[in-house]
C-alpha cells in the first residue's frame, strides 16, 4: 500500500507502492493535500517507493497537469531507477520536472 504524507509547507513524500491497484487513492490524496494548502511550489519526493509502474508516470503527469492550471510549481525528486527508467522508455522524461 502507497501513501501521500505532507512533511512541510510545499513538501510531500509518495511512499510505498504506486501502481494500478493503489495509484487512484494516491492521485486523490495527493491533490487533495496540494489544493488545502497555498504554497506557489511543490516538491515531491519519491525516495520512499518501494514498487511502481506505468500507472505511477501517469498520476506524476496528472499532477503537473492539476499544477499548472493553478499557476503552481511542481517538481519531484528522489525518482528510484526503475521509475527513471521506464519514464524513458515511455518518453514523459522530459516532460517531468525532476531535480
Amino acid at each position: 500500500m502507497g501513501t501521500v504524507e505532507l512533511i512541510a509547507p510545499g513538501r510531500l513524500a509518495l511512499c510505498g507502492s504506486v501502481d494500478v491497484d493503489t495509484v487512484a487513492e494516491l492521485e486523490q490524496s495527493g491533490l487533495d493535500k496540494i489544493n488545502r494548502q497555498s504554497s506557489a511550489e511543490w516538491m515531491v519526493d519519491l525516495s520512499a517507493v518501494t514498487r511502481a509502474d506505468s500507472a505511477a508516470l501517469a498520476m506524476m503527469l496528472s499532477w503537473m497537469r492539476s499544477a499548472e492550471e493553478k499557476k503552481v510549481k511542481l517538481m519531484f525528486t528522489g525518482l528510484p531507477d526503475e521509475l527513471q527508467a521506464l519514464a524513458g522508455v515511455c518518453g514523459v522524461d522530459v516532460l517531468l520536472p525532476i531535480v
